[in-house]
């Protein structure tokens, strides 16, 4: 967590329970390389309020990342990260990034359908892709302007890159 009123999060992993492991695995593999991550698992603590922990978490974050599931749209908790985040960016002067990282074979709808997405197809594989590139390859489309409709290189680990 930041220490101090004005230090922030590069990162706030919105995800549902079923990819918690995914979601400790990408924070890990991302602190481990310097980022500051906002991942529910670590920075909520037994008795902390929920619903404050995520406005303080979206609010400081520079960027989103969405472990995105078939069930993801289905929270009230999940849709609420995301609508409030895109709430803020859009009115934000600072470039912020929603980052999809898709979990499964659910396709992406509504507002989320023109975001460019990584498909993960196993946890090993986070570390995997991530340790073989030294980073998130997405860091770098994600923090460029104008890249929305990039199409990244498919890697030789499986994970496919799609729009």
């Amino acid at each position: 967590m930041p220490s101090g009123p004005g230090e922030r999060y590069d990162f706030f992993l919105s995800r549902r329970g079923s990819v918690a492991a995914i979601a400790r695995e990408v924070a890990d593999v991302l602190t481990g390389k310097g980022y500051v991550v906002f991942v529910q698992d670590y920075d909520i603590r037994f008795g902390d309020s929920f619903i404050q922990a995520m406005h303080d978490g979206i609010t400081n974050a520079r960027d989103l990342i969405i472990l995105f599931t078939h069930d993801y749209l289905q929270s009230p908790y999940t849709r609420k990260e995301f609508t409030s985040f895109e709430a803020q960016r859009l009115r934000s002067q600072e470039e912020r990034h929603i980052v999809v990282l898709r979990c499964d074979d659910a396709p992406l709808v509504g507002l989320l359908s023109d975001n460019v997405y990584q498909t993960l197809t196993t946890r090993a594989e986070v570390y995997l892709f991530f340790e073989s590139r030294g980073g998130p390859p997405f860091l770098e489309t994600a923090t460029k302007k104008g890249t929305c409709s990039a199409r990244p290189v498919p890697s030789s680990c499986g994970f496919r890159w799609s729009r």
